[in-house]
């Protein structure tokens, strides 16, 4: 039987007056208490957008990383379609992340929905979680772990150790040391999950930003509902195109036709002999994605093409784009 994770859902209004939702810090254990209620955080869609807040103070390189970072789990296992990546606007909709040398925190579900600094991310390290400065290595290691984390809230979960079938052996750690009775009212689901990405108590809080299999387990079966409607294929992927952009280097764009899509498969073939190899796998992709960019390991012709996918099946695919790799 799969471990999995605990959904916990706020209620984020009361009858008199609106109030905030909670912000579920990367550290903070008392969490206040509020109405929660079944699956009303979830995102009723896939197609998600994401924005900067202080997008132009962020190296390139440490936003490209959160966003690998999410294709390659939450949305690889749950077809959401976080989009966009680029600055926030005064009216952006989606999660609006600030980058902030304080904890990390995130909103719950869809309370992110155009919330200004809804999810705080920290790359900065130097008054809070120093080490992560010690290396290159540590800083991706952090970055990563980090935005797997808040992002497991961006779509609902709450944290592990606070479910109220937490083994007592846990319960005097400093994990679960302010979680008190009655703040964990909550919907669980399967077996409590030692090793899952929302789990202070896991053995290794560095874990490189993996889920576990209950973490997978958790998400497909609170979003199963959302992928029911999905009802069919996806529409092909248009205006594909394939340049070289200088040595080796091949970029690849293209531009969805609707939503609905999980993400992207693209093949590769040589020219060999004047023949064309057989198609092979490159790399498939998450949604959410417009390009691709890789290093050829050999010269020669190659042609490249795509389609999008889903749980229902995949499109057709694109019309094959060549490149002479010199």
């Amino acid at each position: 039987m799969f471990k999995s994770s605990l959904l916990f859902i706020l209620l984020g209004f009361f009858t008199i007056a609106c109030v905030e939702p909670i912000m579920i810090d990367d550290h903070d254990h008392a969490i206040e208490k509020g109405y929660y209620y079944g699956d009303y955080v979830l995102w009723d869609t896939f197609d998600v957008p994401v924005c900067w807040e202080n997008f132009n103070t962020i190296k390139k390189a440490d936003r490209d990383w959160v966003r690998k970072s999410i294709d390659e789990t939450w949305a690889s296992v749950v077809p959401f379609n976080f989009y966009g990546w680029g600055p926030c606007q005064q009216n952006s909709k989606g999660i609006r992340i600030l980058n902030t040398d304080e904890r990390s925190k995130s909103s719950v579900g869809k309370f992110l929905d155009g919330r200004v600094d809804g999810m705080w991310l920290n790359f900065i390290y130097e008054n809070s979680k120093s080490f992560c400065n010690e290396s290159p290595e540590m800083r991706r290691n952090c970055i990563r772990t980090t935005a797997v984390h808040e992002f497991g809230h961006a779509i609902g979960l709450q944290h592990e150790q606070e479910r109220p079938d937490t083994p007592a052996d846990y319960r005097n750690q400093w994990c679960t040391g302010e979680v008190e009775e009655g703040d964990s009212d909550g919907v669980t689901v399967g077996e409590w999950d030692l090793q899952s990405s929302m789990n202070y108590c896991r053995p290794d809080l560095q874990n490189n930003g993996e889920l576990s299999d209950g973490d997978i387990f958790t998400a497909r079966q609170i979003y199963q509902p959302l992928i029911d409607k999905q009802t069919s294929k996806p529409n092909p992927v248009i205006k594909f195109k394939v340049k070289k952009k200088g040595g080796n280097k091949v970029q690849m764009t293209w531009k969805t036709n609707g939503s609905g899509q999980s993400g992207f498969k693209i093949q590769i073939s040589e020219k060999v002999n004047q023949e064309w190899s057989r198609p092979k796998r490159l790399i498939n992709l998450a949604a959410g994605r417009d390009k691709y960019s890789y290093k050829a390991k050999n010269k020669g012709t190659f042609r490249y093409r795509i389609k999008s996918f889903n749980h229902n099946g995949s499109s057709v695919w694109s019309n094959w784009k060549q490149v002479k790799i010199k």
